[in-house]
């Protein structure tokens, strides 16, 4: 891959609050970042943002790239940081139906996109939207207490 030193850094399409983990795509123009603090109290949200790709930014031309993402939904997921996420389409496309499963410790919580809708996006402006509600979670009925890994002839 080399020292990366005289390559130039890829321009920045998404800037969030959080520290990101995941991110999948969302239909043919939408993308889901997540991520967060997780359970400690340190005042980072946990949360699962939904981006609007865009060209906005053609007729900069000092801007690195036309595209351009804006946040167009957020969901909270309280103590939960998503470390992991996966998306699937329940029917044509163009219907906005999507299923979500997002790790959340111990769960894997599901969401479910019912459509499109109009949000706003930070100016104001309105923007297309998934409707997305959680409809339900998934837990082991065993509990873990700890586990051992052991690497012989390392």
């Amino acid at each position: 891959m080399g020292s990366g030193s005289s390559k130039a850094e890829p321009p920045v399409v998404v800037t969030s609050k959080i520290p990101l983990f995941c991110l999948k795509k969302l239909g043919p123009r939408h993308v889901l970042v997540a991520g967060g603090g997780g359970e400690s109290k340190t005042g980072v949200q946990n949360l699962i943002q939904t981006y609007l790709l865009t060209y906005g930014n053609r007729k900069n031309p000092k801007c690195p790239t036309p595209m351009k993402a804006v946040l167009v939904d957020t969901i909270d997921t309280d103590i939960y940081a998503t470390m992991n996420m996966d998306v699937v389409c329940c029917s044509n496309p163009e219907n906005g139906r999507y299923l979500i499963a997002a790790g959340h410790g111990q769960y894997c919580d599901v969401y479910e996109t019912t459509g499109h809708g109009v949000g706003k996006d930070s100016a104001n402006e309105d923007v297309l939207k998934f409707n997305i509600k959680l409809v339900g979670r998934l837990t082991t009925s065993e509990k873990v207490e700890s586990f051992q890994v052991s690497f012989t002839g390392l």
